[in-house]
């Protein structure tokens, strides 16, 4: 049977409420989804680098969103001290990636998402519509737009330079990074 939607979206009167940061990124298992686009791949192995003294768990997500990404929310829920998703770089996947992340902060599990220049304020409207204004966020600087036609070993330093952003993100202070 046809199920009409509402063209307006989901609206939320109250606010969400955040998942409690982390203390420490060090010795935290790190979920690290990769949502399968083109040179998302590079810019998470450079954020796990960067990332190195948690324990980093990468994870394929299902190209779609269906009742298997949500169960694999489930299980990041259960595995992980905080995920990272990225990287978004287009309308639909960021808007997904807003949303798996909501998830997973309501289920307190404190998220970062990694989007393209050209996506921030998409991704930002709708956390925000979501009563998550405060969701952490993570820019490519607009140079690497887009991602799928950079070098890899560009996207994956352009990673690792973005650690120490997501590591604020997910604490309740800046660590430091470690370099080499």
């Amino acid at each position: 049977m046809p199920q009409a939607m509402n063209p307006l979206g989901l609206h939320l009167k109250k606010r969400a409420s955040e998942a409690r940061r982390l203390t420490t990124s060090s010795g935290a298992t790190i979920g690290i989804v990769d949502i399968s686009k083109p040179g998302s791949a590079a810019v998470l192995r450079g954020i796990a680098e960067g990332l190195r003294a948690a324990r980093c768990v990468t994870v394929d997500w299902p190209k779609s969103h269906s009742s298997r990404a949500h169960s694999r929310l489930k299980e990041l829920a259960e595995q992980c001290d905080a995920v990272v998703l990225g990287v978004g770089d287009c309308g639909s996947c960021t808007s997904w990636t807003v949303r798996d992340a909501f998830d997973l902060e309501v289920a307190g599990i404190p998220s970062v998402i990694v989007v393209a220049h050209s996506f921030e304020y998409l991704a930002k409207v709708e956390a925000t519509a979501l009563g998550l204004p405060e969701l952490g966020i993570v820019v490519i600087d607009g140079r690497y737009d887009p991602i799928a036609i950079q070098p890899e070993a560009a996207l994956e330093s352009l990673g690792a330079s973005l650690s120490s952003r997501i590591i604020h993100f997910m604490t309740d202070t800046v660590a430091p990074v470690a370099t080499s």
